[in-house]
């Protein structure tokens, strides 16, 4: 509907000789791309955007910009890049220190510490963003911030407590949106597969990825279903010889969805994962093509 009855005023906008008008295109731009997962463009319009925020002294929109431009190379799994763009708003977050601002970019940068495995750097910003948050009980941003936390734990190795985590944001129900609810339900699944609950697993996996559907984010979606694929490896028996498992078909669909999404490059763990079921169900010529990619992944990333 946006773009039915926005898209071409704003598209024509895009280069008007008022920053401000301009700006609001880029950042109208910017949001479509995201929901429709093109993130390429949907970075290229937010980068647009905290240039001309920036320009004519629009901060909050300049920050809001630079850390949707973070996310957009999360999602694409450039985390280097993801991590210098939440810098960058953060800087600029700190000028005024406006709580919201700066939890949402301490809470972007603690992903992007965690991604690039510097997880003291992330626990340092996670635990300063619930700090700044907590007042805010109720909000939206806290309980992403929540969720990084929760996420933060489980990377460390407190399985149990993260999964506490995990189950009180589930428990707050409507403040959370249904990105952080498939979220906390996606962290329920790995947390409960880490220790042998197998079943709980999978219903916590089908609960992420009916969520992430929800939510019409593909990044969350592909994230939902390489974990649902990962509890069938582990809960189901082998195929019969000639027939393709449970655990394989989820990681079809995770594959197909990823190349849906321009610019996204798949993580080397869902290759291993692949290698690692094609081998237990017999294919070990799908398991060394498996394989292969995924070390392709791991040169290239």
């Amino acid at each position: 509907q946006a773009q039915a009855r926005w898209g071409d005023l704003m598209a024509k906008r895009s280069a008007d000789p008022d920053p401000l008008v301009a700006l609001w295109s880029a950042l109208f731009r910017g949001l479509l791309h995201g929901r429709r997962s093109e993130f390429v463009e949907a970075i290229a319009q937010f980068a647009t955007a905290a240039e001309l925020a920036s320009s004519v002294g629009h901060l909050r929109r300049a920050i809001a910009a630079c850390a949707n431009v973070s996310a957009g190379y999360t999602n694409l799994n450039d985390h280097s890049t993801a991590l210098h763009w939440s810098h960058r708003a953060l800087d600029l977050a700190r000028l005024n220190e406006w709580p919201l601002s700066v939890g949402m970019c301490l809470s972007e940068l603690t992903l992007s510490f965690r991604r690039l495995n510097r997880m003291t750097e992330a626990r340092q910003a996670v635990d300063e963003a619930l700090a700044v948050l907590r007042p805010l009980k109720g909000s939206g941003t806290l309980m992403a911030v929540m969720l990084h936390a929760a996420n933060q734990t489980l990377a460390e190795g407190d399985v149990a407590r993260a999964l506490a985590e995990f189950e009180a944001i589930c428990r707050q129900g409507s403040p959370a949106e249904p990105p952080v609810l498939g979220g906390a339900h996606l962290g329920r699944a790995k947390a409960l597969l880490q220790m042998g609950r197998t079943a709980a697993a999978a219903e916590a996996a089908q609960l992420a990825v009916t969520h992430a559907r929800a939510s019409h984010y593909k990044g969350s979606q592909f994230l939902a279903l390489a974990q649902l694929g990962e509890v069938q490896a582990r809960r189901d028996e082998p195929p019969p010889p000639g027939h393709t498992s449970a655990a394989l078909t989820t990681f079809d669909q995770a594959l197909e969805l990823a190349g849906s999404i321009s610019g996204f490059a798949v993580p080397p763990s869902l290759w291993d994962s692949i290698a690692s079921e094609r081998a237990r169900c017999g294919d070990f010529c799908g398991a060394y093509e498996a394989a292969c990619q995924a070390r392709r992944a791991r040169e290239q990333s």
